[in-house]
């Protein structure tokens, strides 16, 4: 396959839309935001610029989740972790490919980042079965107390442009193991590649940023748009009631 070929292949996969409660959906009013290759200027494609009505809609959905999310056991939490990690690996060339393309590491470095990301997901995926809690007598031995950790999600994840995969899976990880669900936003620099991982971990009911249970998903994916102060992150930021 030609360079130029497998390129245009890996572009073509990429999701389109915004990941909200279990679905790919348009954004709000139909906006789209470029994502743009750095070494040319050129446009590689366009992927959903969320709304503050699509951030909501994410949290929302994110926080009907999360009582059924709280209730995994621990052993499931981490196994959905551990086919995310399988997952990752497997595909570590292509999205390597697709991470240089829209933000413009070395080759390289990027399935550096890919493979870095992925033991993110493969430590917690054992961190899930390791949740702990104490208990011990008080100060003066007259009453005995018991803490036990429980999961607080949902969870907002802004993710950088430099480490696009690795800073999202490091956030992800905890939080799956925790027990949480979340809304991730990744940076509008290399959104594609952040949904193209999800994509494709989807048939196997794990994603990196993604758990199901049942017909359940407890995961959104916002795309931001291009400016300093997006409005749908600032929406989540400022305002989580």
């Amino acid at each position: 396959m030609a360079v130029a070929t497998q390129e245009q292949t890996v572009v073509d996969a990429v999701p389109k839309g915004l990941f909200i409660g279990g679905a790919w959906r348009d954004a709000t009013g139909g906006g789209t935001l470029g994502v743009e290759d750095p070494s040319t200027g050129a446009e590689l494609t366009q992927v959903a610029d969320a709304t503050v009505d699509d951030a909501k809609a994410a949290l929302t959905a994110a926080a009907g989740a999360q009582a059924e999310m709280a209730a995994v056991p621990s052993r499931e939490r981490g196994e959905i972790l551990r086919r995310a990690y399988e997952e990752l690996v497997s595909r570590a060339d292509e999205l390597a490919l697709l991470m240089t393309l829209e933000m413009g590491k070395p080759v390289a470095e990027s399935k550096a980042e890919i493979l870095y990301a992925a033991d993110f997901l493969h430590w917690f995926s054992g961190e899930a079965m390791r949740i702990t809690g104490d208990f011990r007598m008080n100060e003066k031995a007259t009453a005995r107390v018991l803490v036990q950790r429980q999961p607080v999600g949902p969870c907002l994840f802004i993710t950088p442009w430099n480490f696009p995969m690795a800073m999202g899976t490091r956030k992800i990880g905890p939080a799956i193991a925790a027990g949480c669900t979340m809304v991730v936003k990744p940076g509008e620099a290399d959104a594609a590649v952040d949904a193209r991982a999800r994509r494709h971990r989807r048939p196997r009911r794990a994603a990196e940023g993604r758990a199901e249970r049942g017909d359940r998903e407890v995961f959104g994916l916002d795309h931001g748009a291009a400016d300093p102060r997006p409005a749908a992150a600032q929406a989540l930021v400022h305002r989580v009631d």
